[in-house]
């Protein structure tokens, strides 16, 4: 599939978005956000990319890459501030920005089925 990792990395964070939706409208009391770091200059990205994935992520990124110390201010600030600074279930850029939600994102049905499924999937190993 063309592209087929980054495509299943944006599931990946998509599905962060859904549960931490989820969790905040299960569990009220619990602070749940989903956090973008930021393009951040790792091996992941150097080191396990083919020349064309390396050019496609620069374009991407406008080739600003952050350092790993730097990707970690977003998720510092987001497990650091205060809660009211905070909106339970939402998305935060660098640094503690509310992101921009896309449709799918907010998309209520999905993120049902994803936790249904996610449930169903994790009930052979309760304890």
């Amino acid at each position: 599939m063309f592209f087929g990792h980054f495509r299943r990395y944006m599931q990946s964070k998509l599905a962060n978005t859904l549960y931490s939706q989820k969790i905040a409208e299960l569990y009220p009391d619990i602070m749940s956000c989903s956090i973008q770091p930021g393009a951040v200059a790792t091996d992941i990205g150097g080191t396990h990319l083919g020349l064309l994935d390396k050019v496609f992520a620069t374009l991407n990124t406008r080739g600003k890459y952050l350092t790993p110390q730097e990707g970690a201010y977003n998720m510092c600030w987001v497990a650091t501030t205060k809660r009211e600074n905070l909106t339970n279930g939402s998305y935060y850029e660098p640094v503690g920005s509310p992101g921009k939600m896309t449709k799918v994102s907010q998309d209520e049905a999905a993120r049902n089925q994803l936790w249904e499924w996610t449930q169903k999937e994790l009930e052979d190993f309760k304890v």
